[in-house]
């Protein structure tokens, strides 16, 4: 086997080995970026859960304390109380958004991942061909014997141009 042959296949499985890597390592960050995903939804869960406690908490009071001053929950005490629900739901679908939005960004970046995996494959192949290709043409253009020519122009070619 000519040592042209050999290093084009050399450099062709290299090249090959190189795109199956990058396939490998771009689909394992897909997969932390999935982990990650499932992550900021479960801590934005549960800090709209905490939220959600401590606003329940906080509204117990306001009505314990208008109850040990005596004040009826109508007029402005009622208003005050339907504010502060108002503002506990409020920030609770905040946080809840907050977290789908991180979510979906990593969504997003796992599914971009998935798609440089592909490409590197794809990539990988092209450059395998491209390779091997590369190797049989510069075996086509072989010096011809006893000239200093850079390329081979078989006997049968030689003659007029006309």
């Amino acid at each position: 086997m000519a040592p042209v042959t050999i290093f084009a296949i050399a450099a062709a499985a290299g090249t090959g080995i190189s795109a199956i890597a990058s396939y490998s390592a771009y689909q394992q960050q897909a997969k932390v970026a999935e982990s990650n995903a499932d992550a900021a939804s479960a801590a934005a869960r549960a800090e709209e859960q905490r939220l959600r406690r401590d606003r329940a908490r906080r509204m117990g009071s306001i009505r314990a304390a208008y109850g040990a001053a005596g004040v009826q929950a109508t007029g402005t005490p009622l208003e005050v109380l339907g504010d502060q629900a108002m503002e506990a739901e409020l920030d609770a679908l905040a946080v809840r958004y907050g977290g789908a939005v991180r979510s979906r960004n990593f969504e997003n970046q796992a599914d971009s991942n998935r798609s440089s995996a592909i490409g590197s494959l794809i990539g990988g192949a092209a450059g395998v061909g491209t390779s091997l290709l590369g190797s049989a043409q510069a075996g086509a253009f072989k010096k011809s014997p006893g000239t200093s020519s850079d390329f081979y122009v078989p006997e049968a070619q030689h003659g007029s141009l006309y």
